[in-house]
């Protein structure tokens, strides 16, 4: 078999004289673990699952935290029915991984947001630069109280991004 190449959208195309053969090698979606984050203390908190939420009303000081991975993400966030005391901050580490143009992140909340408080989901990435804005979403912005939105990257040396709240 001759030499092939791995393209930029996660195709192997391998060399053969009058054939090409192609194979994926993106999996789908990297299904990320999420934790609860202490923002004042840096801190890694325990596992965010369907049996164990984050509880809004720690808001004031914790978050959500988890790893970015190759491809594209997939964060599943688990809530407590109870109000934010402030906002939602979402931590991506991209210190390991870092972002590829056209990656997305979703973000799917797998219980509904019983009550944002009039405060806001904020996104955070760049851990290596102290952690860096890159959105905010308001309460009115939202169309959904099980909101699924797609956070892409558009250019990966500038750390920059769109957003779409998909639902």
């Amino acid at each position: 078999m001759g030499g092939g190449r791995e393209c930029s959208f996660g195709w192997g195309v391998p060399s053969l004289p009058n054939k090409i053969k192609l194979s994926n090698t993106n999996y789908g979606y990297a299904l990320n673990e999420i934790y609860g984050y202490n923002y004042n203390t840096d801190q890694v908190l325990d596992k965010i699952t369907s049996s164990s939420m984050l509880n809004p009303q720690l808001s004031a000081s914790q978050g959500i935290w988890t790893r970015v991975k190759k491809y594209d993400n997939l964060v599943r966030i688990y809530l407590e029915p109870e109000t934010f005391q402030s906002n939602l901050n979402i931590y991506l580490d991209d210190s390991i991984s870092g972002f590829k143009v056209g990656q997305v992140i979703k973000l799917v909340f797998r219980n509904p947001i019983t009550n944002l408080n009039n405060k806001a989901i904020h996104i955070y990435t760049d851990k290596t630069k102290g952690w860096i804005l890159k959105s905010s979403i308001l309460t009115g912005e939202l169309s959904s109280s099980k909101p699924y939105i797609e956070l892409i990257c558009v250019d990966e040396i500038n750390k920059t991004f769109e957003l779409d709240i998909i639902r």
